[in-house]
């Protein structure tokens, strides 16, 4: 292979990989509204609305599933890259439960409207405009692919997953414990609003007290002003990105031992190892199923409670 051929085969993986990322972000918002909604809505949900509100999740995760299958590791091989191919499925297969989402949503927005059931109108909202943004994106992705050539190679496919999943048993055990609320402070930080208010609302019906900051420098102010026991850090983040934050927090004494789950629009194994190695306690995939999410921060607040017992009897 040549080095324009090569320098062209990055150029495509990078192009995949930005496009995957930046699909998964309003499905995420997506999944992770409808869960709220499913799951913790304080409001009563008739059979009919809980039914249809089902069927936007199921189409979220379609998504999902087509989204990491059209640009996951596998597409990155130059071999498989077939703008034409992929373009023909972002029309088709891609359309079909995103229109789903967006007519099930505006649907159910305006019975909810109607109703007054104003916290189901707002997430409805916010799903409704995820799935809005989605459709201006598709549509962007189609015209970078219409400009991107896809000469014919035999590379190898990456791999996928970052294999730090727990197991089906370690979610099922001791499942009384589980359920117990959350007794613990924790710091969410995300540059997205929307993405924060999700975030921070799941792990407040779980029982934790919850702290949100919007930027990397803020979270390290907020660290350093207020005791916490774990904190969910975005890795995607302008100016200084989640990494950097976890770096100072390991460098300073006083926030070091603070257990620390980074949350990403990526699953890719390369972002989970470095955050790992920079030594953060977790990382987790967008959108995860809450159960994981719970048992995540579950471990992390103990860990950090134990951690501060053990100081005290020192």
């Amino acid at each position: 292979m040549s080095e324009s051929e090569s320098e062209r085969d990055e150029q495509r993986r990078i192009l995949l990989a930005r496009l995957r990322r930046d699909l998964r972000a309003p499905i995420g918002i997506i999944v992770e509204c409808c869960d709220l909604l499913i799951d913790d809505s304080a409001e009563p949900l008739s059979p009919t609305f809980r039914e249809d509100m089902t069927k936007i999740r199921a189409a979220g995760r379609r998504l999902l599933t087509l989204v990491d299958e059209v640009f996951g590791p596998s597409a990155s091989d130059a071999g498989s890259l077939d703008a034409e191919a992929i373009g023909s499925r972002l029309r088709h297969e891609l359309r079909t439960p995103l229109n789903h989402v967006i007519g099930y949503a505006e649907m159910l927005l305006e019975d909810a409207e109607s109703a007054g059931q104003e916290a189901a109108a707002g997430d409805l909202e916010k799903i409704r405009t995820a799935g809005r943004q989605l459709t201006v994106m598709l549509d962007q992705a189609l015209a970078s692919l219409s400009n991107t050539s896809a000469p014919s190679g035999n590379g190898a496919p990456s791999g996928s997953g970052a294999g730090f999943d727990v197991t089906i048993e370690d979610l099922t055990a001791d499942l009384e414990r589980r359920r117990a609320p959350l007794n613990g402070r924790v710091l969410v930080v995300d540059d997205d609003e929307i993405n924060r208010d999700v975030l921070s609302r799941r792990v407040r019906s779980q029982g934790a007290e919850v702290t949100t900051a919007s930027s990397g420098q803020e979270a390290l102010e907020t660290l350093r002003a207020e005791p916490f026991d774990a904190v969910l850090l975005d890795v995607m983040m302008p100016d200084m990105n989640g990494y950097e934050v976890l770096r100072e927090m390991k460098a300073d004494t006083s926030l070091r031992d603070i257990p620390v789950v980074m949350i990403s629009a990526l699953d890719e194994v390369e972002s989970a190892v470095r955050c790992i190695r920079l030594g953060a306690e977790d990382y987790l995939a967008k959108p995860f199923e809450p159960t994981l999410l719970r048992a995540r921060l579950r471990a992390s607040i103990e860990k950090k409670q134990l951690h501060d017992r053990e100081i005290v009897h020192l």
